[in-house]
């Protein structure tokens, strides 16, 4: 298509209600749901006034009993180990490798407790996202990489840290980045919040979410590095940001569009895949609609195919930006998402879009 790649995306793990990477992205693509009723979270329905269950998307047979901290280690350990043959196979040497990791925003980390031991904030955060790399490398047996970087920003983070790594890969400064994302809104901080907000879809209140959770973590290399063993899956461009600096609907998400697209090209560019992160929410809703309207006329995006992975997996929060590249990476090798494909991301703190595309050799 003419694109200069940034980086290659040579496999992923993820730890999902649908299972592991492969499994989950052929789930989603038959379109199976495994949302239930969970037993833990009664609610009362207002319009009936009788009591009703929340219904969510555990990665059950993992979490199970877990929360907080513990709870996500288990995400994220179970994700490295769904990956752990692919690094293997690879020859992955942590001397030059690093681990980039996307979390919750503070704020909601904050709710867990994270500060309970007297520290400073700013140090705080550090020392639990040191704790939660450290355990997830040790419980999947995988080396712990020298440099690692947290982002406490959500859906905005997991974008941020996969533009780092492409950062340090092209500068030579390290040969494989592990990059992805953990979160769980199924912790008891979080549902609560969640249902004192309005947020959450229950019986009463439709335009909402169901909460889920996951971690992902894709192997990313140079795209001009030479090639050993299996292809890349895919090739990514760098993610274009765009911050929250006009208060209108839609404005910073058209950006973001905007400079992730560029010059469309040719007739075949100008068809792929859309995932987006619509959850059930009306304002994610509406900002998506004012985007694509703010486009209508200088982008064929409008007539791409659209993806909703919350549909499938439920809100999985900071881990939903991870989750959709691993299911775009999965359905570009496999033929089903066309040539290209764009990650569309929006969060508080601004808007990003990651642009992938069909490696030549396939």
């Amino acid at each position: 298509m003419g694109y200069h790649a940034a980086a290659a995306i040579m496999g992923s793990g993820a730890c999902t209600s649908l299972g592991g990477a492969e499994r989950a992205a052929a789930a989603m693509r038959a379109a199976i749901n495994r949302g239930h009723e969970m037993p833990d979270w009664p609610y009362n329905d207002a319009a009936t006034n009788t009591e009703a269950l929340l219904v969510g998307h555990p990665a059950s047979g993992v979490t199970d009993g877990f929360e907080g901290l513990g709870r996500l280690v288990r995400l994220g350990a179970a994700a490295l180990m769904d990956l752990r043959p692919l690094l293997e196979e690879r020859g992955l040497s942590s001397r030059r490798s690093g681990l980039f990791v996307a979390l919750a925003p503070r704020d909601a980390a904050a709710e867990r407790g994270l500060d309970d031991d007297g520290e400073e904030p700013t140090s705080a955060f550090a020392s639990w996202a040191e704790r939660f790399a450290q355990r997830c490398c040790e419980q999947s047996g995988i080396p712990a990489a020298p440099e690692q970087r947290s982002y406490f920003a959500g859906r905005y983070g997991f974008a941020r840290a996969l533009a780092a790594a492409i950062d340090a890969l092209r500068g030579q400064r390290l040969d494989h980045c592990l990059v992805g994302a953990c979160d769980s809104e199924l912790d008891p901080d979080r549902i609560d919040a969640g249902l004192s907000s309005g947020r959450i879809k229950t019986a009463d209140n439709p335009a909402g979410y169901a909460p889920g959770e996951a971690a992902v973590f894709l192997l990313i290399e140079r795209a001009t590095a030479s090639p050993r063993g299996r292809p890349p899956e895919s090739l990514l461009l760098p993610p274009s940001f765009a911050e929250r600096a006009d208060a209108a609907v839609g404005v910073a998400l058209a950006r973001a569009l905007t400079a992730a697209l560029g010059d469309e090209g040719g007739e075949e560019a100008r068809t792929g895949t859309a995932y987006v992160d619509l959850n059930g929410e009306e304002a994610r809703a509406a900002e998506w609609g004012h985007a694509l309207a703010r486009l209508h006329g200088r982008s064929a995006l409008h007539a791409w195919r659209h993806v909703f992975p919350a549909a499938s997996f439920g809100e999985t929060g900071a881990a939903a930006g991870a989750l959709a590249t691993c299911v775009a990476g999965r359905g570009l090798s496999r033929g089903y998402a066309g040539r290209q494909a764009l990650v569309v991301l929006s969060d508080r703190e601004g808007c990003a879009a990651v642009r992938m595309l069909v490696p030549e050799t396939r």
